[in-house]
């Protein structure tokens, strides 16, 4: 990563001086080489998207390195306090869930790097484990000469002291932001979940709950979502509307959808996961299923271009307008077609699997699937 590339996520894109240093010493040392999981980052955006889209919550944050390699993002928070960023306290998104206030300032963040432990981020707190960098020695003896500021063993001081400066007010800044969770027992007690979906995790885990008649914005990628605040999948009481695609793709039992309502959206992708629609599925574009962990089911009508179920089970309750393909299970009517014929040839593998990755960007990007005889 250049300078100019990392000066692109802060404004005006002025790189705060000490991790405009922090590059020069990573590009010589290497990413995740000096503290263990630890590497500049202009990637953090999308985890910080998953905890919410609104543009007050996105701009008073400046994701700028990876806290480990698993998916936590360290990031600038704007207090509203007109400080200069590298004055700014320190925040961690979790990867498992959790976010934290961590230091004071960027100096404090370089201070507790030196201890050269991996950060595990989740709802129960923050805790470290492992050591022992290649370069973790080379850069304690940089952040002394460069800042003055001496190595340290025990990362929780700096921890307490930024929680006792800034915890109430950045918890109190970000509850307006955050969604609102439902246990997988009190999901059954209240929606009587079981009925619907086949997939269950245990009493204690989590679902996002969206209450009402909810419009999400843009893109939407279930996994990163869900994943960002520790929970399995989305239960919407009542209709939900996505202005862009909705992408779940994992591979094995993924993220569930459970919507009581109508769902709308541009285009659908999904893996393992359930989803499961109470009112009408109405899709601009192209719905596409793959692997036969994962299942749809629609109790009302379903209209979208092109629906292709690639080795998974559909199930529909009332009406399906659009070109309907199968090479999985369809119960409700019969598939148009049962081989992948009717795609684009860029698209085909055989005539029962897709050229997976490549149908999965045309869904992506909005283009069509299917040859123009078949629209």
């Amino acid at each position: 990563m250049t300078i100019e590339e990392f000066s692109q996520i802060f404004p005006d894109k002025q790189v705060p001086y000490e991790l405009s240093m922090l590059l020069t010493f990573e590009q010589q040392y290497g990413r995740y080489m000096y503290s263990k999981g630890f590497s500049l980052s202009i990637k953090g955006g999308a985890i910080i998207a998953g905890w919410s889209k609104e543009n007050d919550f996105l701009k008073r944050l400046i994701p700028f390195a990876n806290a480990n390699e698993y998916g936590a993002v360290y990031a600038c928070w704007d207090d509203g306090n007109n400080k200069p960023v590298n004055e700014m306290p320190v925040v961690v998104f979790g990867d498992e869930g959790g976010v934290y206030v961590m230091a004071q300032h960027i100096v404090e963040l370089l201070q507790l790097l030196t201890c050269d432990k991996r950060i595990a981020v989740s709802y129960n707190g923050v805790s470290y484990k492992d050591s022992g960098s290649l370069y973790a020695s080379s850069y304690r003896n940089w952040v002394n000469e460069q800042f003055n500021i001496s190595a340290i063993d025990n990362p929780l001081p700096i921890i307490q002291n930024a929680q006792d400066a800034f915890k109430v007010s950045f918890d109190a800044w970000l509850t307006q932001y955050t969604y609102t969770t439902i246990t997988e027992k009190e999901a059954e007690e209240r929606f009587q979940l079981a009925d619907y979906i086949d997939t269950f995790w245990g009493d204690e885990y989590r679902y996002i709950l969206l209450e009402g008649n909810v419009v999400m914005e843009g893109f939407v990628d279930l996994n990163t979502l869900c994943r960002a605040i520790n929970t399995y999948g989305i239960i919407v009481d009542g209709n939900l509307t996505i202005t862009g695609g909705l992408l779940e793709c994992e591979m094995d039992y993924g993220e569930t959808l459970f919507v009581m309502g109508d769902l709308q959206a541009k285009s659908i992708s999904k893996g393992g996961g359930e989803f499961y629609i109470k009112g009408n599925l109405m899709v601009e574009q192209t719905i596409y299923s793959f692997l036969n962990q994962g299942q749809l089911t629609v109790e009302g009508n379903t209209t979208a271009t092109t629906i292709f179920s690639e080795d998974q089970y559909f199930k529909f309750g009332g009406d399906v307008q659009g070109l309907l393909i199968s090479t999985g299970k369809i119960e409700g009517l019969r598939a148009d077609f049962d081989t992948t014929e009717p795609l684009l040839d860029e698209l085909i593998e055989d005539d029962k699997n897709s050229d997976h990755a490549t149908l999965l960007q045309y869904v992506h990007d909005g283009k069509p699937i299917t040859k123009e005889k078949y629209r």
